[in-house]
């Protein structure tokens, strides 16, 4: 599929961040002009036995209440599917023809949590787009797009995301790599040791090179490159309560084989002050 022509798919559930959600797919989907589609998602046949169920109808007045979310927004022509089945499997069956999979940061909990958790770690880790968890913002006006860098291919993939995202909303782009080297102790003439003079400069080094890239290719989107002596998940939860959205990769080149979603992306899915995305 032509990606211009990929659309915004919404997990919706019926909860206030679920609403959240679709706000921000709406405003996104008018930006960017694609079509919104709402996946609704009925995981009922997986009772456990004892657990207490929403009514039979409740999936009905879930779909209207998505129709009033997203007329509100300003989006009438949304497309409504219904699915019966486990979430996450069919989430992402639903976007590989999706630009965006957005979710809620909290939803209708039947045995735990629908849309964050263990779901959103899965669907950020095997989605075949990447993932938005709207998360409320400390700062809602605010008008800067935070991305992690650590040289690894998803990061420069985040930061991609984030130019793409910039051209459409005139918003500047924080280029932020975090690096925790512990304490440091000064040698015996009072200097810092070079082995740390070593790794600082090779680390605005690789700043300065992916920032030069990506500027390369997106001229007319203003990015700033920051360098902080913390670690990429404690940097990138503070840097966010500044911030507009956050975007990381999902794995970072401290993964361990195998892992589909790094520790950084998956501590700023449950800590971070902005909506995040993961981009693969």
């Amino acid at each position: 599929m032509d990606e211009s022509t990929q659309d915004i798919l919404v997990g919706f559930d019926g909860s206030p961040a679920a609403d959240a959600a679709l706000q921000w797919a709406v405003d996104t989907a008018l930006l960017e002009h694609r079509a919104v589609r709402v996946a609704i998602i009925d995981d009922s046949y997986a009772a456990m036995r004892g657990a207490a169920w929403w009514p039979a109808d409740y999936w009905i007045g879930v779909e209207d209440q998505a129709r009033v979310v997203s007329a509100k927004a300003g989006r009438e022509d949304i497309t409504v599917i219904r699915r019966r089945g486990p979430l996450v499997p069919a989430m992402v069956t639903l976007a590989h023809d999706a630009s965006l999979l957005v979710l809620g940061s909290r939803g209708h909990s039947r045995v735990g949590e629908l849309f964050v958790g263990s779901a959103s770690q899965h669907l950020a880790g095997h989605a075949p787009c990447p993932v938005v968890v709207v998360r409320p913002a400390e700062l809602p006006d605010a008008n800067r797009i935070v991305v992690g860098l650590d040289g690894s291919s998803a990061s420069e993939a985040a930061l991609a995301f984030a130019c793409r995202r910039a051209r459409v909303t005139g918003e500047t782009i924080a280029a932020l790599r975090a690096a925790d080297y512990g304490p440091v102790h000064l040698d015996r003439k009072g200097q810092l040791p070079e082995a740390l003079g070593v790794f600082l400069t090779e680390q605005e080094q690789q700043l300065a090179a992916s920032v030069g890239h990506a500027q390369a290719v997106s001229p007319d989107v203003a990015i700033g490159p920051e360098f902080i002596a913390l670690s990429p998940a404690v940097g990138l939860v503070e840097a966010s309560q500044q911030a507009s959205l956050l975007v990381v990769g999902s794995r970072g080149l401290n993964a361990f084989t195998g892992m589909l979603l790094g520790s950084v992306s998956h501590e700023v899915l449950h800590r971070a002050q902005c909506p995040v995305v993961v981009v693969r």
